[in-house]
């Protein structure tokens, strides 16, 4: 229905609006609105003075009147304005909260709990999205604090709107019929949990841990699956135990949905999403505060508990402001932090041309200023798995989105890992990183690798891979094992007909558990390559040597170890690091919300897989390893960015 610009407008029922500078916030029953624009300031003389459109534009000039009619016919079309006339239903204002007895506490707005007093526990009556929420209890100020948290975090754009302008918003009161269905179902609440579409979900809490503290590593006992690697427990057992902690709009991971394609492959791939605090310098309007994590797996458990880790994993990396930051210049602290350029190593060449430099969260660098070591800075502690020394690190190396740090010192996923247990997580995240370095070293320095004999490798996995890729698709391995003696592998499919070039990697202490990975990492890019917006564009890779590997003495595939226990493991991966003069950190990213521990793994001088060209090991390891007779010079090396 279109505005009649002759007869004044009013918001539709049932709306609460607030406008601020050029912002206007709306909140309805079941959602959260913001548009940006410089006409709002207008739209409130005309709502305040009952002025129909055409009369209060009749001053502006034809310009502005085009402006100011496109604002109001989008506020339209959004269902926020009608016209003075139009039929309005009136609100029901609901009356029954005063009957519900001391032990309930009933919100009509569930953000109300931020500034309501707990004396004594509450049962929480209250809607999200215009549904019923019921419960938990909440016992005293902790719980109602977390329990904040999570309500907060469930409506990024209200809660940025509050914090920027410093003001408190209240959505309409809910009707009666909403009231009424809640109610209805109170008495089938339990303590600590609460009911969403008639749904239970619990609410997950522990007790935060102080961060630094000594890490000694513990003996979890054998793990009960290698499916896909080394864990505590199969994906079936765990993701049972996470069910309940999952979809509701207070739940970190508040959806998950699988998203594989009906290409025949034995691979099933999951999105899970998080919702991210929203800075107060950030603009909404034009960026999204949904984070997406993908996860794949042979089976649907697999696939889902991967994508929900990955998702807890970069939930808890986001900064959420109550971390506790160490403030001091580099000077005071030169012999127990790392500067910038020894995380990020960025030559001067990539600083000069940093402007034409597309990657990654780039944007958030242009926030933070240079390096100097003289000016008050804020670091975060990290843990030395090998010697339990604190080392402190850039803020905004450690954490997502952090509010203070250096340029080109930027967060990546690269080390962050989830796990039952910090020694799992910690292990996980080790794989990771020395995966990366081993790939930098290979595609910035286009190294010609040994192929694997693929009569060496479970014959299994071999079967199940070809019944995946069909004729259309050739696949070799290629064994990427570095100075560090931890197995990694490429797997590399080439399209009979296309000839499009698609890869993956794995990295594992058994050779076959990090072929697995490699494979099922490149039937992941197999399936979601043509559809997601950030992926490595595939399609522009030609056929060189370093992407077809050395078939004149195929390596075969060492035999894989006997590996059931996570100490033991760990425990090897660093005197393999240490023997390379690598040290080992963790930061332990725990979240009292997270049903699983989470870290970010830092090895200082080690590659990430972004181009990072003042490295000296991207140099050095392949003349050690005899695979180049002289360092490569930085302009020889691949200028195709490797940003997965």
């Amino acid at each position: 229905m279109f505005l009649d610009y002759k007869i004044a407008i009013t918001y539709k029922n049932n709306i609460c609006s607030y406008i601020q500078s050029d912002y206007l916030l709306i909140l309805t029953e079941t959602s959260t609105k913001l548009f940006k624009s410089a006409w709002f300031l207008h739209l409130a003389s005309m709502l305040d003075k009952a002025v129909p459109p055409s009369t209060y534009a009749s001053t502006l000039d034809d310009a502005s009147k085009i402006q100011l009619f496109q604002m109001l016919d989008e506020l339209c079309f959004e269902g926020v304005i009608c016209n003075a006339s139009s039929p309005i239903k009136h609100t029901i204002v609901d009356t029954q909260k005063d009957e519900l007895g001391d032990n309930v506490l009933y919100l009509s707005d569930i953000f109300q709990l931020a500034t309501t007093e707990i004396s004594s526990p509450k049962q929480l009556v209250s809607y999200i999205e215009g549904k019923r929420i019921l419960g938990p209890l909440i016992s005293n100020d902790a719980e109602k604090e977390q329990l904040v948290h999570r309500i907060l975090a469930s409506d990024p754009i209200r809660t940025w709107f509050e914090n920027k302008f410093a003001i408190k918003t209240k959505r309409p009161v809910i009707s009666q019929a909403l009231s009424e269905a809640c109610l209805n179902t109170l008495y089938s609440v339990t303590s600590s949990q609460y009911f969403f579409h008639d749904t239970p979900y619990q609410l997950y809490r522990d007790e935060p841990e102080l961060w630094p503290r000594p890490l000694h590593i513990v003996d979890n006992g054998d793990c009960k699956t290698q499916d896909g690697g080394l864990r505590q427990q199969p994906a079936s057992t765990t993701l049972s135990r996470l069910t309940k902690y999952l979809g509701s709009p207070l739940s970190v991971v508040n959806s998950i949905r699988e998203i594989s394609r009906d290409n025949g492959l034995n691979y099933k791939t999951y999105r899970a999403s998080f919702n991210k605090t929203i800075r107060k310098d950030e603009e909404p309007t034009v960026s999204s505060y949904e984070i997406a994590a993908l996860g794949k797996g042979k089976t649907e458990e697999q696939a889902k508990m991967s994508a929900i880790g990955e998702c807890f994993e970069r939930y808890a990396a986001f900064y959420q402001g109550n971390e506790q930051s160490f403030i001091a210049p580099y000077s005071a602290i030169a012999d127990k932090a790392f500067r910038p350029e020894e995380l990020n190593s960025l030559s001067h060449q990539q600083k000069q041309n940093y402007k034409t430099i597309n990657y990654p969260s780039k944007s958030s660098d242009s926030r933070y200023n240079n390096f100097t070591t003289q000016e008050h800075s804020h670091w975060y502690p990290g843990i030395s798995l090998t010697s339990n020394t604190v080392k402190y690190f850039p803020l905004n190396y450690v954490f997502a989105d952090a509010p203070h740090g250096f340029n080109y010192s930027s967060w990546t996923s690269n080390g962050c890992a989830a796990g039952q247990t910090i020694e799992e997580a910690a292990l996980q995240g080790i794989f990771e990183v020395v995966e990366r370095d081993a790939i930098a070293i290979w595609w910035y320095n286009k190294l010609v690798l040994p192929n694997v004999d693929l009569n060496t490798v479970d014959k299994g996995v071999i079967a199940a891979l070809n019944s995946d890729l069909g004729l259309d698709w050739q696949c070799q391995l290629l064994d990427a094992t570095h100075d560090i003696d931890i197995p990694v592998y490429i797997a590399i499919a080439r399209n009979a007909k296309t000839h499009e070039c698609i890869f993956g990697f794995g990295c594992h202490l058994s050779p076959n558990i990090a072929i697995e990975r490699a494979i099922s990492e490149m039937c992941q890019v197999l399936d979601v390559k043509d559809k997601h917006s950030a992926m490595f564009d595939f399609k522009s890779l030609e056929n060189e040597a370093f992407l077809n590997g050395c078939h004149h003495q195929p390596k075969k595939l060492p035999k894989s170890r006997s590996l059931s226990n996570i100490k033991q493991c760990l425990e090897d991966c660093l005197n393999k690091l240490s023997a390379c003069d690598l040290d080992t950190f963790i930061i332990d990213y725990n979240r009292p919300e997270i049903p699983l521990k989470c870290v970010k793994v830092i090895i200082p001088g080690t590659n990430h897989m972004w181009p990072q060209f003042a490295n000296e090991r991207l140099y050095s390891v392949p003349v050690k390893q005899g695979l180049l007779q002289e360092k490569s010079a930085e302009y020889e090396l691949n200028q195709i960015p490797l940003y997965l």
